[in-house]
């Protein structure tokens, strides 16, 4: 049986976990038949489970699997296919990558990922405890909307962009230098194509408090879907909340289709410019917001009054570490 090794004394940080040795030993299931070796489980949800296991090659990955005993077991592995599928199509370091996809010895698909060092955006703001700086936020979203502008380019449409979703990877240059990036999670609910077989027609995918106004009546959804979302997440990470009062699933919906969204400038100190930027992308109808991520982007840098130019051309090295809770769906 593949069996979870104890930690590796070699100066990384290493996971913490609520998880008993006990517990980590007797995974239901576990990766029998494939080369990665679960340390810790990381997150889980009705369908699949995330863990932190050693590679082949001694390297920490990430190990997302249909969960043994899922209800609906065949469906679960479509969507995880269909996962590992569209993030396959992009390489690009604002956007989790795929290393490798298989099935366990029992048949559950798994894909994995690197392993990252950091924290989410919904961590970081309730470690905090409060916003963040707009340059700092302002910065955080240019990466997120360059991981959209690939997923984009590659006819995906992430529909859950929210902090939980994305996370503050550090990395490390070519010359040492640490810096950090912010990295698209989860494509479990991405929309793929006109073929994509993932969700039925007509379906209302995402998370309420995230979600566009066509996404709730389930009408067509493009580029511009996500930038109302990356909006949301842009109110959220200068204000520390979201621009609605709603809280309750159906009063957010109705926020989300019929609410005029609190200006930004009510718990923030942003500029007029800023703030109209912000209000843009939380048009309710589709043709009044950016055209694209890019477009965002673009007003964002200018409103914001920081330099568009890019830093060093060398592609960072991400440091390993923990992806705690990254990967559960569900309202932030």
């Amino acid at each position: 049986m593949n069996m979870p090794r104890a930690p590796r004394a070699n100066g990384r940080p290493m996971p913490t976990s609520a998880f008993s040795l006990d517990e980590l030993l007797t995974f239901p299931g576990g990766l029998d038949g494939t080369p990665y070796t679960p340390l810790d489980r990381l997150g889980w949800g009705m369908w699949t489970e995330v863990l932190a296991c050693d590679g082949p090659a001694a390297e920490d990955v990430v190990v997302k699997v249909v969960r043994p005993g899922c209800v609906l077991p065949e469906e679960a592995a479509v969507r995880l296919r269909q996962e590992a599928a569209l993030l396959a199509r992009v390489d690009h370091p604002s956007v989790v990558a795929v290393r490798d996809t298989g099935e366990t010895e029992d048949g559950r698909p798994y894909f994995v990922m690197p392993r990252l060092f950091g924290e989410t955006a919904l961590g970081r703001l309730r470690r905090r405890g409060y916003p963040l700086r707009p340059g700092r936020a302002v910065r955080v979203l240019m990466d997120v909307l360059d991981g959209l502008t690939a997923l984009h380019a590659a006819g995906i449409i992430h529909r859950d962009v929210k902090p939980s979703n994305v996370f503050h990877a550090d990395a490390v240059d070519a010359r040492g230098r640490r810096s950090e990036r912010a990295v698209l999670l989860d494509l479990s609910v991405a929309h793929g194509g006109e073929h994509d077989p993932s969700w039925s027609a007509g379906a209302v995918v995402g998370t309420p408090r995230y979600l566009a106004p066509e996404q709730i009546r389930a009408e067509a959804v493009d580029g511009r879907t996500d930038v109302y979302a990356a909006g949301l997440l842009a109110f959220e990470l200068m204000a520390g909340r979201g621009p609605f009062d709603a809280v309750s699933t159906r009063s957010l919906v109705v926020a989300h289709l019929e609410a005029v969204p609190h200006l930004l400038s009510d718990f923030a100190e942003v500029s007029p410019g800023l703030e109209a930027v912000i209000a843009t992308a939380l048009e309710k109808r589709p043709d009044r917001r950016f055209p694209s991520a890019g477009a965002f982007r673009s007003a964002l840098l200018g409103a914001a009054g920081i330099d568009p130019r890019p830093g060093p051309t060398e592609e960072p090295a991400y440091v390993l570490g923990s992806l705690r809770g990254a990967f559960l769906r569900g309202a932030a």
